[in-house]
């Protein structure tokens, strides 16, 4: 190629525009629309797995499941993602828990609704208390602020949600108002005090200790104690 024809053709090519994530070649457009949105799909999924598996298997005639992690997961998730797509989150997770109460737990349309939300109330009361009133150095916790956490996100926060799931409950479809709080706040108690503080102190070191053979056994004995312990105490 000659020098002048080099020149020109250097020219033009830099003065092309880049190429976008959706004009490379054999990217599916739809893939690289929905890629920045597949942390609240996901979260969605595992709002909505949590929320079939505890209907399926725990559900009571209340309404209520005997254990309802839920919650107390997607809440920990939140809690230690950099990144959040509020908006996207909120839609995902509020999809997910309505089509879950009304399909599945064949709840009317506005009683799938309103659980829906009282539920989400839990999950942002949690996420902003540890996101931005009181931030923690996480995973690496003190036993003093572990303490802490699961007073708050164990006892407090499920215990007043309780009681507006109780409330909406009663008026709806007429059950008792303090039994069917109680039965709401052990319910989820169980669920943060049993699955988020795996999520909230999880790190790579963490695990890779825990998976040591002389911890191994002993944390594998020490989990249903743990298991029974809780249950017994939220009872």
């Amino acid at each position: 190629m000659a020098p002048a024809a080099t020149v020109t053709f250097m020219t033009r090519l830099r003065n092309q525009r880049p190429f976008k994530s959706a004009d490379r070649p054999g990217r599916n457009p739809v893939l690289a629309a929905l890629g920045p949105l597949l942390p609240a799909i996901g979260l969605g999924a595992i709002f909505l797995v949590c929320a079939v598996v505890a209907i399926l298997t725990t559900r009571a005639n209340a309404g209520i499941a005997l254990l309802w992690p839920g919650n107390a997961i997607v809440a920990a998730l939140l809690i230690r993602m950099r990144h959040v797509r509020w908006s996207a989150t909120a839609v995902a997770i509020f999809v997910a828990g309505a089509c879950a109460n009304r399909l599945l737990g064949h709840d009317a349309s506005q009683v799938a609704i309103a659980l829906t939300a009282v539920n989400m109330v839990e999950i942002a009361a949690m996420v902003y208390v540890f996101r931005v009133a009181i931030p923690l150095p996480f995973p690496k916790l003190t036993i003093l602020q572990a303490a802490y956490m699961t007073l708050i996100m164990g006892i407090l926060i499920p215990g007043a949600t309780a009681l507006l799931g109780g409330a909406v409950l009663h008026v709806m479809n007429d059950v008792p108002l303090w039994d069917t709080a109680q039965h709401w706040w052990a319910s989820d108690a169980l669920g943060a005090c049993l699955l988020a503080p795996p999520i909230i102190l999880y790190s790579k070191p963490n695990l890779q200790r825990l998976l040591r053979p002389q911890f191994f056994w002993q944390n594998l004995l020490m989990l249903p104690m743990c298991m029974v312990a809780t249950y017994l105490a939220v009872r």
